[in-house]
């Protein structure tokens, strides 16, 4: 496989949904992103593809460098993009999101949750790393498969069982949750019936956010109330 040139690329993904907006989501960006990758690697885009203003596109975030790398592969070989951006957007929109937003959030969560006990800082840094460790890796090892693969890339996603993927860590999520409960319980038996509903009603609410906030907003408000609750005495 030819060496290819992805880091600036890899730090531009990390900001292209920036120009997000209800007419092509993020078509815009991706784009930009796509001139950039081709521009790198000394690749023109092929006369096929749209890039009109009014360009759609939309997958999940995390899995874009993949179809950059398969798009590239596709263009070198056969001069043309076709379908591919379509198709492999809603396909990766669907595998992304389920995983990531879904289920590796409240597992970063609780992964990250019993750092409070230590340092509330520490808690933003373990959940960082925890989610940002699959956020990373996912980025940068999607141009050297997409671009390995090809338009057969989706075959690695099926010999990885990703769609598996939410599954299990659903279920490490609810054998953590268990594990909060019991401590909730003994700590009710130590401290007060008071102290016990404080601390169910954090852990409540910490799962009602992991599950429906995105993005660096869930990390504030999860480590405000963590905070204050710790600051009163919880």
């Amino acid at each position: 496989m030819r060496k290819l040139i992805i880091f600036p690329t890899l730090l531009k993904s990390l900001f292209y949904q920036g120009n997000w907006n209800i007419t092509n989501m993020q078509g815009t960006g991706f784009r930009w992103l796509l001139k950039d990758f081709f521009r790198n690697n000394k690749t023109e885009l092929p006369s096929d593809f749209d890039s009109s203003p009014l360009y759609y596109f939309n997958t999940n975030p995390y899995l874009v460098t993949f179809i950059l790398g398969l798009l590239l592969k596709e263009t070198q070989e056969k001069s043309k993009i076709g379908d591919y951006d379509k198709i492999y957007s809603s396909a990766l929109a669907a595998l992304g999101d389920t995983f990531f937003w879904h289920s590796l959030r409240p597992f970063a969560f609780f992964v990250s949750i019993w750092a409070i006990v230590v340092n509330p800082v520490l808690l933003i840094i373990l959940y960082l790393v925890v989610f940002n460790l699959f956020n990373i890796v996912f980025r940068v090892l999607g141009f050297y498969y997409g671009y390995t693969f090809g338009a057969n890339v989706i075959f690695l996603f099926n010999k990885i069982g990703f769609n598996r993927w939410s599954t299990v860590f659903d279920a490490m999520t609810t054998f953590m949750a268990g594990i909060v409960i019991a401590y909730l319980i003994k700590y009710q038996y130590y401290e007060g019936f008071i102290h016990f509903i404080k601390l169910v009603l954090l852990f409540i609410v910490g799962i009602i956010i992991s599950k429906w906030v995105r993005g660096p907003l869930e990390l504030i408000i999860v480590t405000t109330i963590l905070g204050v609750l710790l600051l009163f005495g919880v």
